[in-house]
């Protein structure tokens, strides 16, 4: 597995990041999306403690079902688009082919 360079917004904290996505002018409402793309590699890692935080609580019964099955989810996608990532062969064809 290779890692990728860390990105110029790595130097800047994610509560400094959600700050300053909350006093951006604009929408009363902010989107998943919007926080997903705000964060970029950080976005994942904040998702599963979104979902395991309403686990520390004591909640009504099921509820740690629920969001445990979420929380899985989310894991078999980021899992899957890993290693997808990884298996990613470069494009190339054979120059010789090019010539005819």
């Amino acid at each position: 597995m290779t890692s990728r360079p860390a990105s110029p917004e790595t130097k800047v904290s994610t509560s400094a990041l959600l700050m300053q996505l909350a006093q951006a002018e604009g929408e009363e409402r902010i989107s998943v999306g919007e926080i997903v793309s705000r964060l970029g590699d950080r976005a994942p890692g904040l998702l599963l403690l979104m979902l395991a935080l309403p686990m520390c609580i004591p909640n009504v019964p099921g509820i740690s079902t629920i969001f445990g099955l979420l929380m899985l989810a989310s894991c078999s996608v980021m899992f899957y688009v890993l290693q997808c990532a990884t298996q990613r062969k470069p494009n190339s064809s054979n120059k010789a082919g090019l010539k005819k």
